[in-house]
C-alpha cells in the first residue's frame, strides 16, 4: 500500500506492507521525502502504481513565474527517482494559470491520466485533464490539453475525491 501528501516544499510518500508496517525496501525506512522540482514548493496529491511496481506521483510545484503546474514524477520501486521518465524523471505541465494535480490513474493502455483543477482569470475553477504517454510526454494523437468549465463547486470537490479513475475511463472514450 502506498500513501502520499506532502512535507512542506516537497512531495512525500510512505510505502507499508500486507502487515501494516513501513516497508523498509522503500526510501528510508519506508518512507521517502522529495523534492524533484527543486522549487520552493511542490506537494502531491495522486498516485498510481505501475505494473513495473514503478510509482506515478502527481501534484503541483510552483514554477519560476510563481505559480503552480501539474507536477508528475515517478520513482523506482526503490523510491529512487526513475530518470528515464520525462525530464530527469520528472514533468511539468502549465495550463496558462494556477493548477494542481488531485488524481491519477492508468490507461490499460498505459497511458497517465493526471485530473485537477487550473484557477484561470478571475479565480474561475475549471477542471482540467492531461494524458501522457507511458514516458511522460503529452499523448500526440491526443495532445490538446482539454478543459472543461465546471459549473459548481461541488463538481470541483468532487474531482478532487477519486475521481481520476471515472475520468480516465471516459476520456479512453473520447480521447
Amino acid at each position: 500500500m502506498l500513501n502520499n501528501g506532502d512535507a512542506g516544499i516537497s512531495f512525500a510518500l510512505a510505502r507499508y506492507r500486507a502487515d501494516g508496517g513501513l516497508d523498509p525496501t522503500f526510501g528510508a525506512g519506508g518512507k521517502l521525502i522529495s523534492n524533484p522540482f527543486n522549487q520552493t514548493s511542490s506537494s502531491a496529491a495522486g498516485l498510481a502504481l505501475q505494473p513495473d511496481h514503478k510509482i506515478v506521483a502527481a501534484g503541483f510545484t510552483v514554477s519560476p513565474s510563481a505559480t503552480p503546474d501539474f507536477a508528475l514524477t515517478r520513482y523506482d520501486p526503490n523510491g529512487a527517482i526513475d530518470s528515464s521518465f520525462g525530464n530527469g524523471g520528472k514533468v511539468v505541465t502549465d495550463f496558462g494559470a494556477r493548477e494542481q494535480a488531485f488524481g491519477l490513474t492508468l490507461q490499460s493502455d498505459g497511458k497517465i491520466v493526471a485530473t485537477g483543477m487550473s484557477s484561470g482569470e478571475h479565480m474561475v475553477n475549471k477542471i482540467v485533464l492531461a494524458r501522457y504517454d507511458g514516458g511522460a510526454q503529452f499523448d500526440i494523437c491526443h495532445s490538446r490539453r482539454q478543459q472543461w468549465e465546471s459549473p459548481s463547486n461541488q463538481l470541483q470537490q468532487a474531482i478532487t475525491f477519486s475521481t481520476a479513475a471515472l475520468v480516465s475511463h471516459l476520456a479512453e472514450r473520447a480521447l
